[in-house]
């Protein structure tokens, strides 16, 4: 099964070929599980701020451990879970982009390093080629001390340009020479171990942090995308006695993005949406550590408020059927006189229902 996030941010199973699914033109609308669209989504439908408080907590500290910078501010959200998940998308992409960039700087660093001592190590065995080989017993110079792999890559440049390097023979320095090359060669050796270190502990750092953040993220955007789909403004009516011309006439109303997106709310199964619930735990909440009291009573009221949506879904199933049926009529039409258009993109309305 594959998905696809509409333009309300709502992330369904596609029942379309890619190529005749009206998002793939679009990068990143389509996957073949729900996590890989839950940043796309917060892209497309999130209108709360991130927090400031877990910007300063990530410069400082390089990454949070938990959500008490957010303790603060969830305490007055009136959308506490969209504020959650927009201060973790922004954190976390803050986040890798300044991880690897100092990743990359030492490893860009060591790479250097290692480059400068392959070319002393050349030196070496042109000023003489039996260094790192057995001589009456005993290894001559240090060379073969030098990591084998480098040892190697240092001897296969030699046999390829060794007739173009025109180096003096001067038997009263030599010695000196090929000793001070070593001692380069040792200590570029030397700095490109710790640059390579500093990258590997930077990593071992962050990764806990930003693995910590990124399931936090996918926990609560899980939440969030159920909440999406029951509370489907479309159909969500107060009105429980709907007749089908008050359906077809907002059906009619709708512009072509709504149509697709209540297409996408009207024939999704009740089953699926029902396994997306025992995903979800059905609301239930579970207290934290990190968070105060009244944080806490905040994401409470929000659990409790789509569990009520949620049973509320369960009754609205009829309707969402005589909905599907407008809607799908409704696609037909418009493709009947013109191509279905979607962002400037003409699509024939079969290929999208079919």
């Amino acid at each position: 099964m594959s998905y696809h996030v509409n333009n309300e941010g709502k992330i369904y199973p596609c029942r379309a070929t890619v190529k005749k699914c009206p998002y793939s033109q679009f990068e990143g609308r389509h996957a073949l599980n729900k996590e890989n669209l839950y940043h796309m989504a917060v892209i497309l439908s999130n209108t709360v701020e991130p927090s400031k408080n877990m910007f300063r907590e990530i410069s400082n500290e390089g990454g949070v451990s938990d959500l008490s910078s957010l303790s603060k501010e969830l305490e007055e959200s009136k959308a506490p879970v969209e504020l959650i998940l927009s201060s973790l998308h922004y954190s976390i992409e803050a986040l890798e982009k300044k991880e690897n960039s100092y990743v990359n700087s030492m490893k860009e660093r060591a790479k250097e390093l290692r480059e400068k001592a392959i070319d002393n190590m050349v030196e070496l065995l042109q000023r003489d080629n039996r260094i790192g080989e057995t001589s009456y017993g005993r290894q001559i110079g240090v060379f073969h001390k030098f990591p084998e792999s480098m040892q190697k890559e240092a001897r296969e440049i030699w046999k390829r340009y060794h007739n173009y390097y025109r180096i003096s023979n001067t038997s009263s320095n030599d010695d000196y020479l090929i000793k001070s090359l070593e001692n380069k060669v040792r200590n570029d050796i030397s700095q490109m171990n710790r640059y390579m270190s500093f990258a590997k502990s930077n990593n071992s750092i962050n990764n806990k942090k930003l693995e910590y953040m990124k399931s936090e993220f996918n926990h609560f955007s899980k939440l969030m995308n159920v909440s999406k789909i029951i509370s489907n403004r479309h159909t969500y009516e107060k009105n429980e006695y709907e007749t089908v011309d008050d359906i077809k006439n907002k059906v009619i109303a709708l512009n072509n993005d709504q149509l697709l997106a209540a297409y996408d709310g009207c024939t999704v199964s009740d089953d699926y949406v029902r396994d997306l619930m025992v995903e979800s735990d059905n609301f239930s909440y579970k207290m934290r550590d990190d968070l105060s009291p009244k944080a806490q009573d905040n994401l409470i009221k929000w659990h409790k408020t789509n569990l009520e949506l949620a049973q509320r879904y369960e009754l609205r199933s009829l309707n969402r059927i005589l909905w599907g049926i407008e809607i799908r009529k409704e696609i037909r039409d418009r493709g009947g006189s013109t191509d279905f258009v979607l962002n400037s993109e003409k699509e024939k309305i079969d290929s999208l229902i079919e």
